[in-house]
């Protein structure tokens, strides 16, 4: 997997459309969802009740943008399904 160096950087329109891309293919499960730029990768951060809508967030940036380094910071709070 390449980072985000060979690529243009993520544009704040790029990083809304990640986002909308995951709120939409997770119904809007995951909680207070970020989606940043930060050292030539994408993190992801905010809380998911299931490690599930956690991955599908993960493939979702993957996508849109295949080549990408990920950091998936999003936390996984099982206790509030």
């Amino acid at each position: 997997m390449t980072s985000l160096e060979s690529c243009p950087p993520p544009s704040p329109d790029l990083l809304l459309e990640l986002e909308r891309h995951i709120q939409n293919r997770t119904s809007r499960r995951v909680r207070g969802l970020r989606v940043e730029l930060v050292a030539e990768h994408i993190l992801l951060s905010g809380r998911a009740n299931t490690y599930y809508l956690k991955q599908i967030a993960q493939h979702c940036v993957w996508d849109i943008l295949p080549q990408a380094r990920l950091d998936n910071a999003i936390v996984v709070d099982a206790d509030r399904i």
